[in-house]
């Protein structure tokens, strides 16, 4: 048997994987006829087939009784969840409902989640995230769609510059062009407060950026080309809005300024100066410059950089932020039943646990996430979920968000579902992931399972359709736009053209123009072009909560047991010793590390790998839910701890 999946994990790379079956036993590799795939993957897509047989997989409902799990049958869980989402909205109204989801699962059949809801009337809903959404916005403000050039088009860059991602770990595939394009001749910088895998790669020049202080440098940059006459003025004047505005503004940071905030040397930021000048520059931005309260504003910096020196909508010159080609095409009842979620209200992701307590939630339901480690602030948010009378998950395994459940059910893992799955990020193709194994007669596949619900609950309006009917339908306008069947979709990788988006320098904003001055940022109650906010400041030690190579996010913590380490530079130390035990702690909570000496961190700058469970040392434990200035983005980054010997 050998039979194709799709990485259904929430990663730039979504993997094409090969499962090969041979005298029993199974073995997961990377599809070598997929275009980014090319035959290799990493650990987290290997480990679909770990997951699907892991001994301590759940394969029966959970309900708590007496502080205790106890297993029932999935026909009386599904009468509880029935009789439980009755009673809450007869007596409280729908909207007492919280439903909470994210991306731990990325395929689209999985979303019927959301559409359930809104036939059910509507609940309380997030808005915002955890990931990318200040930099969405800002990119939306500016350009007015998120929209980069084709993943090919590196090659035709003079430079690439790296700005906060570190894609050896984060999006190993982007490293095949990115080593491509430095063959034919492009130069590649890595800005980043980290040192990181991407950093000692030596074609990279690393510049090393004082956490929280990249706008500063972008909009110096700026500056100093008008200053020096090298601004695309051609470019501004035919191609822009607002662009004397923020010139103006930008003569306010100076460059003594720049190099104090930034730690940048003036050779360095005159060498990016020049970068940005000459030649054709592409920028691939990473999430992480946007985890900070001023992160929009940052993003929104650097693609106003790029159009000062007109690096937008060019062959081999753009700005590279998110590239959300596929999600225009996806529709059907995914989203028809936004109609039908009158009742339906927001609130800040971030804020979640305000919002629980405000509200007087009674119900929460939890599908495709962890947020008692993912969310920032988990303590108060464990204390409001203690608030919550009643608590349902959905899940594989008993993480700590479903251990804090009432009723725990579990669901399908990507090997036992037929899906289609796709990425807003990378990876340009829609890829149909195919089922392998049967699922076991206890678990729920959702698709399934919340027809049924809405079945026993009388959702008249519920699409009651077949699984292949209801992908036709989310797929129809692709389907049509591209005339190509659901049939043909299934036998290979759909990719939309690999063209330069704005090449005919058409924007989707209201004039039509990259809006430097944006009056939808505006209307939102923020300045019309991008300022700087300057970065936090304490006499504690900033804590950046960082990815692991082996990991997306928690998933791959689940069989650790070990303690995280958190690694900062000898001066910051003191003196504290490489491997001893400390308490890393400040007002949010506490958690114990091994300290680990790496003197390639900035004084007073500490990380910790993101993902680890309570039972090791939850990083955020201790991050602030802090929001940004835009898009509802978790400002994790402006987390500052103490810490001691334990």
């Amino acid at each position: 048997m050998n039979k194709k999946i799709t990485c259904s994990l929430d990663c730039f790379d979504i993997c094409s994987i090969e499962i090969e079956e041979k005298d029993g036993k199974y073995l997961a590799k990377g599809d070598k006829s997929h275009p980014v795939t090319k035959g290799y993957i990493c650990n987290n897509g290997r480990r679909h087939l770990d997951r699907r047989f892991h001994k301590d997989r759940l394969l029966k409902p959970l309900l708590k009784v007496d502080g205790k799990f106890e297993e029932i049958s999935l026909e009386r869980a599904t009468d509880i969840v029935v009789e439980k989402l009755s009673e809450y909205k007869r007596k409280y109204g729908s909207e007492s409902i919280m439903f909470f989801t994210d991306c731990g699962y990325g395929g689209m059949s999985k979303e019927v989640d959301g559409m359930f809801f809104d036939h059910f009337g509507g609940v309380s809903v997030h808005e915002g995230g955890l990931c990318w959404s200040a930099g969405d916005q800002a990119t939306k403000y500016d350009f007015g769609d998120n929209k980069a050039n084709g993943i090919n088009d590196l090659v035709n860059s003079h430079n690439i510059v790296i700005w906060g991602r570190n894609p050896v770990v984060t999006n190993m595939h982007l490293m095949d062009k990115i080593n491509e394009a430095n063959k034919a001749g492009a130069k590649v910088y890595l800005i980043d407060p980290v040192v990181t895998r991407t950093a000692k790669l030596p074609y990279v020049k690393h510049i090393q950026v004082n956490p929280a202080t990249d706008g500063a440098l972008a909009l110096n940059i700026i500056s100093s080309l008008v200053e020096n006459g090298w601004e695309n003025r051609k470019f501004l004047d035919d191609n822009t809005i607002g662009y004397e505005r923020l010139m103006e503004y930008s003569k306010n940071i100076t460059r003594d300024f720049t190099i104090l905030e930034t730690g940048i040397s003036n050779e360095d930021i005159n060498e990016l100066t020049e970068v940005f000048s000459k030649g054709k520059t592409t920028v691939i931005l990473g999430y992480g410059i946007q985890r900070y309260k001023n992160g929009g504003n940052t993003v929104r910096a650097i693609n106003a950089l790029c159009a000062f020196s007109g690096n937008v909508g060019e062959v081999g010159a753009h700005v590279y932020y998110n590239n959300k080609r596929i999600t225009r095409y996806i529709s059907g009842h995914l989203k028809e039943s936004d109609k039908f979620g009158k009742s339906k209200r927001y609130y800040p992701k971030t804020l979640m646990a305000d919002y629980i307590k405000e509200w007087d939630i009674k119900c929460l339901f939890i599908t495709k996430s962890n947020p008692l480690v993912q969310m920032a602030n988990v303590n108060k948010l464990k204390e409001a979920f203690q608030r919550v009378p009643f608590k349902i998950g959905l899940d594989m395994f008993m993480t700590d968000t479903m251990e804090s459940c009432d009723l725990v059910i579990p669901c399908t893992s990507i090997l036992e579902e037929e899906e289609f799955i796709f990425s807003s990020m990378y990876n340009p193709y829609l890829n149909y992931s195919q089922k392998v194994f049967d699922k076991p007669r206890e678990v729920v596949s959702e698709y399934f399972w919340f027809a049924d619900l809405a079945k026993k609950l009388n959702l008249s309006s519920y699409p009651t359709i077949s699984k292949d009917e209801f992908f036709k339908n989310a797929l129809g306008k692709l389907i049509s736009s591209f005339d190509i069947s659901l049939e043909k979709l299934k036998e290979e990788a759909f990719k939309i053209n690999d063209d330069v988006p704005f090449e005919e320098k058409k924007f989707k904003t209201e004039s039509g123009k990259i809006e430097l001055l944006s009056k939808r940022a505006l209307e939102d109650g923020l300045t019309e072009h991008c300022v700087y906010m300057e970065a936090s400041k304490s006499s504690d030690i900033r804590l950046l909560s960082i990815h692991w190579k082996e990991t997306i996010n928690s998933q791959g913590f689940m069989d650790i047991d070990d303690i995280p380490e958190i690694s900062v530079n000898c001066k910051t130390a003191k003196d504290l010793t490489d491997g001893e035990i400390i308490t890393v702690k400040n007002e949010n909570g506490k958690i114990k590390c091994r300290l680990k000496i790496d003197n390639s961190l900035m004084d007073d700058v500490a990380t910790i790998y993101q993902g680890f469970w309570w039972k090791s040392g939850c990083v955020n434990l201790l991050t602030d839910d802090l929001e940004s200035e835009m898009g509802g983005q978790t400002a994790y980054y402006d987390t500052f701890v103490t810490f001691e010997r334990s």
